[in-house]
């Protein structure tokens, strides 16, 4: 509401300045401790039926004479337009702040364990050898993307919705482009260059789906790093202890994370409806507002929750070497099925799709017995066509993490570039 009455008292001080209303009146608004509180509003809101005419009602009574004036050439949406881009001004630089700061403890934690190597997973299962900060390099790539897309939302968004009626200024004559560059420039806010008598809706439509994209990217890490602290993986803690079951007290619920993972899902159900918005007709309807008054400030509120979740996870999380190394062995260094299928086609002229049907066989035959995978692999004809230490290269996870070093010093430079070292 504080903001709606900036703008309508910016709207009477450009009126003034521009010769279209009384001179005195630009003392009379500064004179006048134009305070109005919600109960006053609220009284009047019952009887119009409409926030914004009970608002500039209460504001005219207080300025006495030049009351007479509020509100002239404006439409309602001057005002609740404008108003929103101030809050989502200030929101998002808030928001933008948070996910910096976010972002500066992944590069922490992608250079502290740029080197420790672990099991990468797909579907779930032993993949490929991976390094732990190669791992939070990728939520680094993806966060600082929607860092990026936020400055550019904030661009598209923040700006200043002044053009009257059906957006053509007409109430303000030959004066009207002069008079929204001087309302939009007090208010430091770009004006739309066309609007209907509302700003256009793909701005909220943006924001709402950068806002879920954000939310969605947050719920995978907290998904990640709940797996990795199930029990019988145990690769990641967060410490202090998390919250007990109420029954059963060796239990630790990882609350935060999944708070992250719920919270997002609310951001995600809100994007289809933000779409919507945009479709109204001709020059407006008022389908849209009911919408937008709930979902646009809770939007922003839950995003803030679940970057404050995240940060306090990031700051209590424990990385457990150990686990790591032990959990490396449990499929019996099978990732290296890759690398001595990869030796047989190019070094041996094998043709793929055999030496991929005889690593498969060797595979399974290593999980079914005692017997180690290295044992196995001598065991067959791959020791007739590879050298033990050819053998031995693939076994070793270290060998076998291609350009890992370079592509996280790509996404570190990414970093750097987009947001200052």
């Amino acid at each position: 509401m504080n903001k709606m009455v900036i703008i309508e008292k910016t709207l009477l001080k450009t009126l003034a300045r521009h010769r279209l209303i009384p001179m005195e009146c630009l003392e009379e608004i500064d004179r006048v401790d134009v305070e109005i509180k919600p109960e006053e509003i609220t009284v009047l809101e019952e009887r119009y039926g409409h926030e914004v005419m009970a608002l500039t009602k209460v504001l005219a009574d207080k300025l006495g004479v030049c009351g007479r004036y509020v509100h002239l050439g404006f439409t309602s949406n001057d005002v609740i337009d404008t108003s929103w881009a101030l809050i989502i001004r200030e929101s998002l630089e808030l928001l933008m702040d948070k996910l910096v700061v976010l972002i500066n403890k992944l590069t922490q934690l992608t250079r502290k364990y740029r080197d420790l190597i672990m099991i990468g997973r797909t579907h779930g299962q032993h993949a490929l050898p991976v390094t732990l900060g190669f791992k939070f390099a990728n939520y680094l790539y993806e966060l600082t993307r929607s860092y990026e897309r936020l400055r550019h939302v904030y661009n598209n968004i923040v700006k200043c919705k002044v053009s009257g009626a059906v957006g053509t200024l007409a109430a303000w004559r030959d004066k009207g482009l002069d008079i929204q560059e001087s309302i939009c420039r007090e208010l430091g806010l770009e004006p739309y260059l066309i609007t209907t008598q509302i700003a256009p809706r793909d701005g909220y439509a943006e924001l709402l789906s950068i806002l879920g994209i954000i939310g969605s990217q947050l719920d995978r890490l907290a998904l990640e790093i709940r797996e990795l602290a199930r029990p019988e993986i145990n690769e990641l803690v967060v410490e202090p202890p998390m919250i007990s079951s109420s029954t059963m007290p060796h239990k630790k619920n990882p609350v935060r994370a999944e708070r992250v993972s719920g919270l997002a899902r609310v951001l995600r159900g809100f994007v289809v409806s933000g779409l919507e918005n945009i479709v109204l007709m001709h020059e407006r309807d008022l389908s849209n507002s009911s919408f937008e008054r709930i979902v646009l400030p809770h939007s922003l509120l839950i995003l803030d929750q679940i970057l404050e979740d995240t940060l306090w996870i990031l700051d209590h999380l424990k990385v457990n070497t150990e686990a790591i190394m032990g959990n490396i062995e449990l499929s019996k260094k099978t990732f290296a099925s890759e690398c001595i299928m990869v030796k047989l086609v190019t070094e041996k002229n094998m043709d793929r799709f055999e030496a991929h049907r005889l690593l498969s066989k060797l595979v399974d035959e290593t999980l079914g017995s005692n017997k180690s995978f290295r044992e196995v692999l001598l065991d067959s004809v791959v020791s007739k066509l590879l050298s033990i230490e050819e053998i031995d290269e693939c076994l070793d996870p270290g060998n076998y993490l291609g350009s890992y070093n370079k592509i996280i010093d790509r996404v570190l430079g990414y970093v750097e570039k987009t947001i200052g070292g």
